[in-house]
């Protein structure tokens, strides 16, 4: 949303080669185009007023909303695994900080979903003058994405899902030795260790990538040493 796609290259095509190969509709929103019916002036409010007018208007049961750096890593898990059905809408903390993240949650369309997403998109309007932490401190486990960062770019085939902080000038190019540590790296370098690069035409005939020859593989392959996280 509102940003260069060569600045998320990584992150926005594995998340299109997902979306091609499990039918889901993806949506990349230029927020200019709604300004008239969503006017905060801080975009981190006006994309709830955003989502929350697709609900409205669309025939979508449930609307999934990603940072433009969030990427898929394990294309075998599926976005219904963590929907409830007695939630209107569901978030997950950030595992670091006990912060809830405001850049990635699942809503659905009902009345309460999209009242809450109006409601926090004019709470822009009731920030305070000091530091506020814009949408994520007006909001104020076990989750879908998290920061690459936090375990050197490695990934559980069991428990995770999607990569969060894949900004392409904080890419590195992974090492022998980071290959066999999980230690955790400095705040925002990540390693290349999604399915990348991927052809969206193959995602278009879902066309599944080969595991044992990606990169990804690779890094969880060899024995982990003693190292801590």
């Amino acid at each position: 949303m509102n940003s260069s796609s060569n600045l998320y290259k990584t992150a926005l095509d594995s998340m299109k080669c997902y979306a091609y190969q499990n039918d889901y509709k993806f949506i990349m929103v230029n927020n200019t185009a709604y300004h008239k019916i969503c006017p905060q002036r801080d975009f981190f409010f006006q994309r709830h007023c955003i989502v929350a007018h697709l609900l409205a208007e669309s025939n979508y049961s449930w609307i999934l909303l990603v940072d433009t750096d969030i990427g898929v890593v394990n294309e075998n898990r599926t976005i219904e695994e963590y929907i409830r059905d007695d939630a209107d809408i569901i978030f997950y903390d950030r595992f670091f900080n006990f912060e809830v993240m405001a850049g990635s949650y699942l809503v659905k369309k009902s009345e309460y979903g999209i009242k809450f997403l109006r409601g926090w998109a004019n709470f822009e309007s009731r920030l305070p003058k000091v530091f506020s932490g814009s949408d994520n401190g007006a909001i104020h486990g076990k989750g879908w994405a998290r920061d690459a960062w936090l375990s050197n770019s490695h990934w559980s085939p069991v428990n995770d899902f999607m990569f969060h902080a894949l900004k392409e000038k904080y890419r590195k190019e992974i090492t022998e030795g980071e290959k066999k540590t999980l230690r955790s790296a400095p705040h925002f370098p990540w390693m290349h260790t999604l399915h990348t690069p991927l052809d969206l035409e193959k995602c278009r005939k879902k066309v599944l990538p080969n595991n044992e020859d990606s990169k990804e593989a690779q890094t969880r392959s060899p024995p982990l040493d003693d190292n801590p996280v």
